[in-house]
């Protein structure tokens, strides 16, 4: 037969004994006392007898294993931090850019008169309503004069061709001012010297003046000019002189003011 364990001995032995009451009822004076306390007592030693080979399935162990709880947290994903709030700047209605404004001292848009305010101001090239040559506004070197303030041109043609190649400027005065005041000369950057400058002066079509300066030299003009519209002057070489264009030369008007 198979050697028993220590406690399944020990088992074996506390059924028996427990039958064995169950059988012949409890000795001395148990065996006198109420009957029902002597059942109570059988019952109790009856399930102790069933309890005692679960406990012995458990390897006879009496210490209870303790259990172990898990606890998860919960993170509510509402906590979270926000998302950052986008601002969209929306652009300015406002136009930062000035528009220019027309003042008194302001030169004539071309195709327009010259203004009233521009009375006692030297004109320049934005003045003018129309112009023929190569103008340009700088400053020159004349006779024993330099950093000469002006308007220059290249003169190359002799005689004047009524404007098709002559160098001209055309200022409309609408009839606001009486005095025409200019000077007239050649630069000393001028490709000849031999050559005499023309200047004609044409109001409302007709010739009102004209004047031929040779090089070095600087003439003043004053002329009236009440009733003229449009003003033009015309800058070509004198035919009469030899070799006339050869090379050319540059006009220069300087100082001029309608008054």
């Amino acid at each position: 037969m198979p050697k028993l364990k220590p406690d399944q001995a020990r088992t074996g032995l506390l059924r028996y004994r427990v039958r064995r009451r169950l059988s012949v009822g409890l000795p001395g004076p148990l065996a006198d006392s109420n009957s029902k306390r002597g059942a109570g007592t059988g019952v109790l030693l009856l399930s102790l007898a069933l309890l005692i080979p679960s406990v012995s399935a458990c390897g006879g162990s009496t210490r209870s294993a303790t259990p172990t709880v898990t606890v998860t947290a919960r993170t509510d994903s509402m906590t979270g931090p926000s998302s950052p709030a986008v601002t969209q700047s929306s652009p300015s209605s406002s136009n930062t850019s000035t528009p220019g404004i027309t003042t008194a001292s302001a030169s004539a848009t071309p195709g327009q008169t010259v203004p009233s305010a521009r009375a006692n101001q030297p004109l320049g090239l934005a003045d003018a309503q129309a112009k023929v040559g190569e103008w340009e506004e700088s400053r020159y070197e004349i006779a024993d004069r330099s950093d000469v303030r002006g308007m220059g041109v290249p003169v190359t043609y002799c005689g004047d061709n009524s404007g098709m190649s002559t160098a001209m400027l055309e200022y409309r005065l609408a009839n606001r001012f009486k005095t025409l005041s200019m000077s007239i000369s050649q630069a000393n950057s001028s490709k000849q010297s031999d050559q005499q400058l023309t200047v004609a002066v044409i109001a409302n079509g007709s010739q009102l003046d004209i004047q031929t300066v040779p090089f070095n030299q600087v003439k003043p003009v004053q002329l009236p000019v009440l009733g003229v519209n449009a003003l033009q002057i015309r800058l070509f070489l004198n035919e009469k002189v030899k070799d006339c264009g050869n090379g050319g030369v540059t006009g220069v008007i300087e100082q001029l003011v309608v008054s």
